[in-house]
């Protein structure tokens, strides 16, 4: 994948699964908002305070589009909630 998000947005993976306290495995559908993804590109702002690789927690709000057949976010970096350390 060779892409670039510009005007300071972030590219996210989000987590495809998530399991609940109990082992349950809940499908995207059924977990509630905020989620949580892997940043795989960055604009080249200066001031950016995410990097690839860094785990975020976002909200489903950005524009969804499909790279290589995989759907990921393009959002805003200002609209990141939390960096997941």
């Amino acid at each position: 994948m060779n892409i670039q998000p510009l005007n300071r947005r972030v590219l996210i993976s989000p987590l495809k699964e998530e399991v609940s306290k109990a082992g349950v495995i809940l499908p995207e559908s059924a977990q509630e908002e905020p989620q949580r993804g892997t940043v795989i590109a960055t604009s080249t702002a200066k001031t950016s305070k995410v990097k690839v690789g860094d785990k975020v927690l976002f909200t489903k709000y950005g524009d969804k589009v499909k790279i290589d057949g995989e759907e990921l976010f393009l959002i805003e970096e200002k609209e990141l909630l939390a960096l997941l350390k």
